[in-house]
């Protein structure tokens, strides 16, 4: 979406009712609480363990607070889960990146509501998340950004992998020399080390719904990167 941004008061129940089958959690906040929710986000914004992981699914445009999220209640979740000595990784899983590339528009963000994204940014980097991982911008892109708040806070990385399919952010062609569709996979090693790798294949930029035969286009690794603390 851009320009004014409104929300749509039948879209979370569209949401939920084609979603149920892949909704993984039921734990989020209700209406009201701290964070002041117009509707109950309790199955939008929510929390799971995987193994020795903590995922925290969160709905980033929740009824009447669009380009908004639920600080208080992720902040509280972060907080107990980094308290559980068996959790040694946390992720946090939402549609718009906290902090925009810089070669994307700042509307595809969390930009327009600056105090509660930057405290949002300050909860992940002070309970040892691992990756923000997002979507929205259609484009490719990794980064730390830094806390507006606290410049040194500067651990939490950003992981946009929006090129799925549909067309790319004009943008990107000033920073990369072949933009291509792809998908993005997080792995956990034995050793506990987290490894990001983008796979892609290129297209006809003529026609991007042109056929795209893995003969001619394959998919490939087009960059690997671990996420070191």
């Amino acid at each position: 979406m851009k320009g004014n941004q409104s929300s749509n008061p039948g879209a979370e129940d569209v949401w939920l009712s084609v979603m149920q089958p892949y909704i993984a959690g039921n734990n989020g906040p209700g209406i009201g609480g701290p964070d002041n929710l117009q509707s109950d986000q309790s199955e939008l914004t929510y929390s799971f363990n995987y193994k020795h992981t903590h995922f925290v699914i969160v709905n980033t445009d929740p009824f009447g607070a669009v380009a908004t999220v639920p600080v208080h209640w992720i902040g509280d979740d972060l907080a107990a889960a980094r308290e559980k000595r068996h959790i040694k990784h946390m992720f946090v899983i939402g549609h718009k990146p906290a902090f925009p590339p810089v070669f994307s528009s700042a509307e595809q963000s969390l930009n327009s509501n600056p105090a509660n994204r930057n405290a949002f940014w300050d909860e992940l980097n002070a309970n040892g998340v691992d990756a923000y991982l997002v979507a929205h911008c259609h484009v490719w892109d990794i980064s730390q950004p830094v806390s507006p708040d606290d410049p040194s806070a500067k651990q939490v990385y950003q992981v946009v992998a929006g090129n799925g399919g549909t067309p790319l952010d004009a943008g990107w062609n000033v920073v990369e020399k072949s933009p291509y569709f792809g998908y993005t996979l997080v792995q956990i090693d034995a050793h506990d080390h987290v490894v990001v790798t983008s796979f892609g294949r290129d297209f006809d930029h003529q026609n991007y719904l042109a056929p795209s035969p893995p003969s001619v286009y394959p998919t490939t690794v087009r960059l690997s990167v671990g996420l070191g603390k």
